[in-house]
């Protein structure tokens, strides 16, 4: 259930996020399909900031840990 608050605005916080996605596919001559999926993100979120400031923020986004997945599927058509 959700509740509403009064905001009076003291609270700030700034969130930013970097997603990025690569998707390679392969066909084989035989009719097999191969794809490589690699996707990034690095996020950040800071309670005690409230004023944007790109170089800072890009900055401190850029230090964070990302977090990679990494897909294979592979697809074999059958012939009929």
């Amino acid at each position: 259930r959700i509740i509403p608050v009064d905001y009076d605005g003291s609270r700030r916080f700034a969130v930013a996020q970097l997603r990025s996605n690569l998707l390679l596919r392969w066909e084989n001559p035989h009719g097999a399909i191969i794809y490589l999926v690699w996707s990034r993100e690095q996020t950040h979120s800071d309670s005690e900031l409230g004023v944007v400031r790109l170089d800072r923020d890009m900055s401190t986004l850029l230090s964070r840990a990302p977090v990679d997945v990494i897909m294979l599927k592979l697809v074999q058509g059958i012939a009929l």
